[in-house]
């Protein structure tokens, strides 16, 4: 069998890097587009906590405004005393 020349060898050598050169651009941009998708995730979720909160906020309002318009109703529309 015969030696492959210089210049297949050159060719050979200059593929491989150029396929690794690929593969490692390609693994760094997948890295950092991991990376900002986990910077995302961690804002929606602080944004996400911060609505239950507002959820609770406006159930606690809510609640005190339903009591106030109970205790006006009961002032404005008294209930009606029967006589004997």
């Amino acid at each position: 069998m015969m030696e492959p020349g210089p210049e297949i060898l050159g060719a050979v050598a200059w593929l491989t890097v150029t396929i690794i050169g690929a593969a490692w651009a390609l693994f760094q941009s997948t890295n950092r587009s991991i990376s900002e998708l986990k910077s995302e995730i961690g804002k929606l979720r602080g944004e996400v906590s911060g609505l239950g909160d507002d959820i609770t906020s406006l159930r606690e309002r809510t609640s005190s405004l339903e009591a106030k318009v109970q205790l006006l109703t009961q002032f404005a529309f008294p209930p009606e005393t029967k006589k004997e």
